[in-house]
């Protein structure tokens, strides 16, 4: 499963290149605003579905009733086919609304909503069927097809981009994706005998099934808004269609960079605060907590700094010289990611401690502020206006959260060791930048970030960014790690 999805990365990671590449800044710009589209449709008509429909059929498998099973699947498919129907009905009723999409769409926008409707449709059947799967165990129904479709259209999307096709070459290609995700995971649910029936539920269960997707709903639907998901829409609405290519391509890189750091971290972070909550209670969260901050913010740090220094050859290398405009996007949005990434450990508090009500008002709350940041500055300043959205949006947030967080969770944040992270961060990334020339080349730039990495742990190491709780944890459990440590802090290593 692991191999699937990180095939499915790096195929997806490929073709995006190739896309950008054979459009250019004004095509891929339409593109990405297009594809933007068809995520948003699927989320607003289906995505608290799929959460819901995981939940009761792995609780019906789990209980060995697969005729329940099957009876939900059903039902909850039904209301699939309702959800696609409304979404179509309201994207079609855009059509005759003025000043709705952006003027690049309006020569074409019947055709370009019947595509939205179209792949959304795609998309979201397959999601409901890998959850139906999800929920029986069967992973491979969620995993197989993007990783086996991404390494199919590689191929074609680099043709296409060799033989300079336009834009419609690039949707017809994304719409015959779109088709193939859910026939193999259905193909695969009917090999397992997995397919619902419309055997009728029980009211119980239908209350208990509303229920559930009521709350799911809440949260996808304010989830969206802090996502800046706004922003895009804004920008295709007050920017040339290029400013949401590059916003894509910034937005893109500066989360994977972030995702590759920390993704191995994260997937144990939440078991191990909900198992310590068991054992030890708060005082043991809030050690594991606080352990989890400083490590979110170190890795934080190196992302922002490595984006800052490379940025400008990384998108050169990857997308050419005419997005070079997303050179500026790009270190923003590593630089807000590095300061919020230890958002991810509150998030992994609120999810164990199941106070539902104090993570929807936060998520209600950093969507209103995401919200008014885009409304306030994109329609005023367009492009600059959305860089400065991101920044003051999410800082503000990131305020928001750990106040609520404190209050709620009786959750303190460990200020002082963070502002020691940034302390030693800016010393070394003063030296970098004193040291680099004006024209520095790649290679410099690569040697950069490595004589940054090191000053930084090396200042880390000797101004207290990190409590000797954190040391001892690092020297119990790698014997090389902690010699390293106690090479740079000059420290006498005991076994």
């Amino acid at each position: 499963m692991t191999a699937s999805s990180q095939i499915s990365f790096l195929a997806g990671f490929a073709n995006s290149v190739f896309v950008t590449r054979g459009l250019g800044p004004q095509d891929y710009g339409l593109y990405a605003y297009l594809i933007w589209m068809v995520g948003m449709a699927v989320s607003l008509s289906t995505g608290a579905l799929n959460v819901t429909t995981i939940r009761f059929v792995a609780e019906a498998v789990g209980a060995k009733d697969e005729a329940q099973a099957r009876a939900l699947s059903g039902f909850l498919r039904r209301l699939l086919w309702l959800g696609l129907l409304a979404m179509a009905t309201v994207l079609g009723a855009t059509w005759w609304l003025p000043g709705v999409h952006p003027a690049a769409l309006t020569d074409r926008l019947a055709l370009y909503l019947g595509f939205t409707v179209a792949c959304a449709a795609l998309k979201a059947t397959y999601m409901f069927e890998a959850s139906v799967g999800k929920g029986h165990a069967l992973f491979q129904a969620e995993a197989l097809p993007p990783a086996l479709i991404g390494l199919v259209t590689l191929p074609l999307n680099a043709l296409l981009c060799l033989s300079g096709q336009s834009l419609d070459a690039y949707l017809l290609l994304f719409a015959g994706a779109s088709l193939a995700h859910p026939l193999l995971a259905r193909h695969m649910l009917k090999q397992q005998g997995l397919l619902p029936d419309d055997t009728p539920l029980t009211q119980e269960s239908r209350t208990r099934v509303w229920h559930a997707l009521g709350w799911h709903t809440s949260f996808t639907l304010v989830g969206l808004l802090s996502t800046k998901s706004l922003d895009i829409y804004l920008l295709g609405l007050h920017a040339l269609p290029a400013f949401v290519g590059y916003y894509n391509i910034a937005s893109s890189l500066a989360r994977a960079g972030l995702d590759v750091l920390s993704s191995g971290f994260s997937s144990v972070l939440l078991p191990s605060i909900a198992r310590a909550g068991a054992e030890g209670g708060r005082d043991q969260v809030q050690a594991i907590f606080e352990g989890a901050v400083r490590l979110y913010q170190c890795m934080g740090i190196l992302v922002a700094a490595g984006a800052w220094l490379l940025a400008e050859p990384l998108v050169t290398l990857l997308y050419g010289t005419p997005y070079l405009e997303a050179v500026p996007a790009l270190r923003v949005m590593a630089l807000v990611g590095g300061i919020l990434l230890p958002n991810a450990a509150y998030s992994a508090v609120f999810i164990a401690s199941d106070h539902h009500r104090a993570r929807l008002l936060f998520i209600t709350l950093s969507s209103a502020i995401s919200v008014i940041t885009s409304l306030t500055f994109i329609p005023w300043l367009g492009w600059e206006g959305a860089l400065i959205s991101v920044f003051a949006g999410n800082v503000v947030t990131y305020l928001l959260v750990a106040v609520l967080a404190h209050t709620v969770l009786k959750i303190r944040f460990p200020l002082v060791h963070v502002l020691r992270h940034w302390l030693c961060a800016g010393l070394a990334f003063a030296a970098v930048l004193w040291a680099l020339p004006t024209d520095a080349g790649t290679v410099q730039r690569l040697l950069g970030c490595g004589v940054f990495g090191l000053l930084y742990l090396v200042l880390s190491l000797h101004l207290g960014a990190w409590p000797d709780s954190d040391l001892a944890l690092v020297r119990h459990n790698s014997k090389h790690l902690g010699r390293l440590l106690s090479l740079l802090t000059l420290r006498q290593h005991r076994t």
